[in-house]
């Protein structure tokens, strides 16, 4: 299966620099965006090494099949692990890096399939004839509440711990990604975004761009619009992969 793809980054109204990365590798198959910690030293590092790591782990790989979507999934996890570990170790290693982290959502493309991987808050969706649907769940501390029945959805919204990541790649030594696997068909669009898009436009209006008829950049201009009209607090990325 083909795609089509696009991405932009924007800095937003209120930061004074981006910290998100993305890295759209067609050779590969793969689509990578995260975004560095806010208020941790050198999140703009951490997020540019897990893009490249991710990549130079996967570039030599076969992309997935439907038939190899679990042996995917292991090297995908494993690319996110050496990525974790980089980071980490980068952090070490130079004081003023110590603690940087980012989050991550990775899509491997193959013929009928693709294999996500992503840890943090940074979100990957799937527009399927019309409909729009969220495919990963927030590394949040707000969104484990929920999971455990401690917090209703309607409060996480608004809740004053809503960002405060409960995982992500770097800060630590090891860290879990979360994996799945997707049967694809033509027509399928991802998005793969960072929290300022995620936190600044909501889902049904993210459907209604998505279903324009647009080309697919004016589609990731208006949603990058959007997110800075809606206030831009935060830096915000979006990439789209339509598979034809």
């Amino acid at each position: 299966m083909s795609f089509r793809v696009t991405a932009l980054s924007d800095i937003g109204k209120v930061r004074k620099s981006n910290e998100d990365s993305w890295g759209a590798f067609p050779d590969a198959s793969l689509f990578v965006v995260a975004d560095g910690m806010g208020g941790h030293k050198a999140g703009d590092v951490a997020s540019h090494l897990a893009v490249q790591t991710i990549y130079e782990v996967l570039k030599g790989k076969q992309p997935p099949l439907d038939s190899q979507v679990e042996q995917a999934s292991h090297y995908l996890n494993d690319s996110i692990q050496r990525a974790n570990l980089r980071i980490y170790e980068e952090g070490k290693k130079n004081p003023g890096r110590t603690g940087m982290g980012t989050t991550v959502v990775a899509v491997w493309m193959g013929k009928g399939s693709a294999s996500i991987a992503y840890v943090g808050d940074s979100r990957a969706y799937l527009l399927r004839k019309s409909h729009l649907r969220l495919v990963t769940s927030d590394h949040t501390l707000v969104n484990d509440y929920v999971s455990k029945g401690l917090l209703q959805p309607n409060e996480a919204e608004q809740h004053p711990l809503r960002h405060v990541l409960s995982k992500a790649v770097g800060p630590q030594e090891h860290v879990e990604a979360d994996l799945i696997n997707l049967a694809t068909q033509p027509g399928d669009i991802f998005l793969l975004c960072t929290d300022g898009l995620s936190n600044m436009v909501s889902k049904d209006l993210m459907e209604e761009i998505l279903n324009s008829p647009d080309e697919l950049i004016r589609k990731n201009e208006k949603l990058i619009q959007v997110a800075n009209e809606s206030g831009g607090s935060d830096n915000v990325t979006a990439l789209l992969i339509e598979c034809t």
